[in-house]
């Protein structure tokens, strides 16, 4: 109960986020890609989709629950009408351990490349991201990295709070585009993630002539 808001009734219970810090950066991420799909088939992001994604639960499960019970869940998602900043830091702490991006020196091929192939054909992967560019002191991402830690650090990062992720990917996208070391096709998609990430959500569900309608509003009713 520390990390999020448990709504309790007597056919069982369910866990929900109710702020950007209890938000993981798995569960933003999914809603992220799942707003862009609604969007981009010209349709209303569903409020159960929403729901499944954040709780858990299946589509099937959530709705064989009393409405009330569901309109108390997405009561807990209004901070999604809120502002996000994040703010650029170079390094996160999780389970004790401190993970860093390594801004003193260029990015290796290795990094460049799977980095840009990521943001480029999965924008919204943000745990893959940090799990490249943000590691350990010492560690070296190499083949060896890649098939014996990859996994597990993307699993990690995408259970971590979003808020605190999305600082380092603001971090070091902000100093791609200040410092020069990237090639300008990579400063392009850098600018491009910024600017998803300082918008986010509330400004991606805007609708119609530039009107701006808040995400709750916006999604289907059951």
């Amino acid at each position: 109960k520390n990390k999020k808001t448990e709504v309790i009734q007597d056919f069982g219970s369910i866990t929900v986020p109710d702020s950007w810090e209890k938000l993981t950066l798995k569960q933003l991420d999914g809603q992220m890609k799942i707003q862009k799909e609604a969007e981009t088939n010209g349709k209303i992001l569903s409020s159960l989709d929403v729901l499944s994604l954040f709780t858990g639960k299946d589509r099937e499960y959530l709705l064989s629950l009393p409405a009330e019970f569901i309109s108390s869940l997405l009561a807990r998602l209004v901070f999604l009408n809120t502002d996000i900043h994040p703010t650029p830091k170079s390094e996160i702490t999780i389970n004790g351990e401190t993970y860093r991006v390594n801004y003193t020196e260029k990015l290796t091929f290795g990094e460049y490349v799977d980095t840009n192939t990521i943001m480029s054909e999965q924008p919204d992967n943000h745990a893959a991201i940090l799990a490249i560019l943000c590691r350990k002191e010492g560690e070296v991402y190499d083949d060896s990295f890649v098939a014996d830690k990859m996994d597990e650090r993307m699993e990690m990062f995408g259970n971590a709070p979003a808020k605190e992720c999305m600082d380092i990917i603001a971090f070091f996208l902000t100093l791609s585009v200040n410092s020069g070391k990237c090639s300008q096709d990579y400063l392009t998609a850098a600018k491009s993630q910024i600017d998803q990430l300082l918008v986010h959500t509330q400004n991606s569900v805007s609708h119609g002539a530039g009107r701006r309608r808040s995400l709750l509003w916006r999604m289907k009713t059951l």
